[in-house]
């Protein structure tokens, strides 16, 4: 009461603005309450909904009338639209079309929860591929990465913070709903991506561009590190056009290179497996090899039993790093397959000398005596259909396989 009557003094009554066009929207008075502004969003909102109404104009009153409820329904957007206009109301950090408004759908549907502005969101993650070999993925350690990402500059290329405004026609969101006809008297609502700002929501100013920039950096990779594995790298990603001086992240997905020192190596998880081959006369009597493993190790492994195809022996502790420290190891497999080699003369006739002669069958008759057949090799016509007779092939056998080739084709 002292200050009132001096300059500068504060008002007694708040600014107050001349723009009424949210109002004009759901056409109600300044001074509606929150009962008639819902009762107003709900009768033009049936009446301008893209499915209920099929004009040119509908889908753009639809997202209007969204937008106008979404402030004057909300206490402090009100306020200060009603004393600074609604472009006080965008620059605020709110979206007209976008999720901090309500949803439209709620009020017909019930329920739903309000997401996050995009603004909140950041930007969208730089993502890298780096290649590693098994050993360094069992070592670990920092490595390169290199990647681009998006910057703000001035004119003379100085980096800026800021610069942006929402784009007008998304509203921010990057994508916008497009109304599509599937069929007669039949309309579907989907969203595409904003033509105007390529899906980010805002545009430039001028004076201000939003340029690609080459960006090296290091990641440190753990000890043990499993393919596919992601690292975040906080801050390191495009820039945050909604906060000042700030970054989005980048995600590191690690991937296995393959190389000679990886052959015959499988994974899963801190378990190794190596892939041996071995003689049928080691799988008889012993064996011994060499094993470059992925810690950098030689490992000279034996097994002096018999080993049979498909066997598979173990290792602990030898598969890759479970923790930082490397005190804890998965195990490490070996899968053993045995391969044939080809006879020479010589031995051949001595493993001939190893084997028994057949067991003969006594004939039911005296005068009776086995008839000899010689084995032949068998090739299936297609997979896991062996055949379980043969005939002469005749005129009709490619008139009978047509039928086969056209159900095989459908």
């Amino acid at each position: 009461m002292f200050f009132s009557g001096f300059p500068g003094g504060p008002s007694p009554h708040p600014p107050r603005s001349n723009d009424n066009r949210l109002y004009k929207v759901l056409n109600i008075n300044r001074d509606a309450n929150d009962s008639e502004i819902k009762k107003a969003y709900r009768k033009l909102a049936m009446k301008w909904h893209p499915d209920k109404n099929s004009s040119k104009e509908a889908e753009e009153r639809f997202k209007d009338i969204t937008w106008a409820h979404s402030v004057l329904s909300d206490p402090d957007k009100r306020k200060l639209y009603d004393q600074m206009g609604e472009r006080a109301v965008k620059e605020s950090g709110d979206n007209p079309h976008g999720p901090s408004g309500h949803n439209p759908f709620e009020m017909f549907f019930g329920g739903g929860s309000r997401r996050p502005a995009p603004e909140d969101e950041g930007p969208k993650p730089v993502v890298v591929q780096l290649s590693l070999f098994l050993s360094e993925m069992y070592q670990g350690g920092e490595y390169p990465v290199s990647y681009k990402r998006d910057i703000i500059t001035d004119r003379d290329g100085e980096i800026r913070y800021g610069g942006t405004k929402i784009c007008e026609k998304c509203r921010g969101m990057g994508r916008i709903m497009q109304t599509v006809q599937i069929g007669p008297g039949m309309l579907q609502q989907r969203q595409v991506p904003c033509p105007v700002c390529n899906q980010r929501g805002y545009t430039m100013e001028e004076g201000y561009f939003l340029r690609e920039e080459r960006e090296t950096t290091t990641v440190t990779v753990p000890p043990g590190a499993d393919n596919r594995q992601q690292i975040t790298l906080k801050g390191r990603g495009h820039v945050n056009p909604r906060h000042s001086g700030s970054y989005g992240d980048v995600v590191v997905v690690l991937d296995t290179k393959s190389s000679k020192e990886t052959k015959g190596w499988d994974r899963k998880g801190p378990h190794l497996i190596y892939h041996h081959k071995i003689s049928v006369f080691e799988s008889l009597t012993r064996t011994t090899f060499y094993v470059d493993h992925p810690s950098g190790k030689i490992l000279k492994l034996h097994y002096s039993g018999q080993i049979t195809p498909e066997t598979v022996k173990r290792l602990p502790k030898m598969g890759m790093p479970i923790d930082p420290e490397k005190t804890e190891f998965g195990e490490m497999f070996v899968a053993f397959d045995v391969y044939y080699p080809k006879l020479t003369p010589p031995q051949k006739s001595l493993i001939e000398s190893w084997i028994d002669p057949p067991k003969s069958i006594p004939p039911r008759n005296p005068d009776d005596s086995p008839e000899s057949h010689t084995l032949l090799d068998h090739e299936a016509p297609g997979r896991h259909r062996p055949t379980t007779q043969q005939r002469p092939s005749g005129p009709n056998d490619q008139e009978e396989a047509n039928p086969g080739v056209q159900c095989q084709t459908q």
